[in-house]
């Protein structure tokens, strides 16, 4: 049986690693953990670190994709927000501004995501439905610019221009 890496059984092994991604010398590192440089060189030559350095990859990505979902969501409720106070101010031009930014956020929110390659497949999503039900019914109450809520929402079935 081959022997095992001195790094990898090293009680610092972590700190060893963390120091070995940030690029630090290796006679620095060999001499904080009294160890070898010829060690260390195994030891990243070997791979070893490589199975860390992917795990910390994944887990960045994961926080960047979890970032981005928030800073979409942000966005989506600040545009709903906004929709719902020109409602109740009666400002009709923003109003409108405000539902053709909707429209805009939705697919460029699929491509920040990645989601459904970019596709504007969400017309036929139920939730996305929804939405555009409750616009042309908050729309209801402005007849001026109910055609042109549909216009940039699209057509809602079962709801007359």
């Amino acid at each position: 049986m081959p022997p095992t890496c001195s790094i990898c059984r090293h009680e610092d092994r972590d700190a060893i690693d963390a120091a070995l991604m940030r690029g630090e010398s290796l006679r620095d590192i060999a001499t904080r953990f009294e160890t070898t440089p010829s060690s260390l060189q195994r030891h990243k030559d070997s791979g070893h670190i490589q199975e860390k350095v992917q795990q910390a990859v994944a887990e960045r990505e994961l926080l960047s994709a979890r970032r981005l979902v928030e800073i979409s969501q942000d966005g989506l409720i600040y545009l709903i927000e906004a929709i719902q106070a020109c409602r109740e101010t009666g400002d009709h031009r923003t109003l409108i501004a405000a539902l053709r930014e909707l429209r805009e956020y939705i697919p460029f929110t699929e491509r920040m995501l990645g989601i459904s390659g970019g596709s504007t497949d969400y017309q036929n999503d139920p939730e996305w439905q929804s939405v555009r039900l409750l616009l042309v019914e908050i729309a209801r109450e402005y007849p001026q610019i109910r055609p042109r809520v549909l216009e940039i929402v699209g057509d809602v079935d079962g709801v007359e221009a």
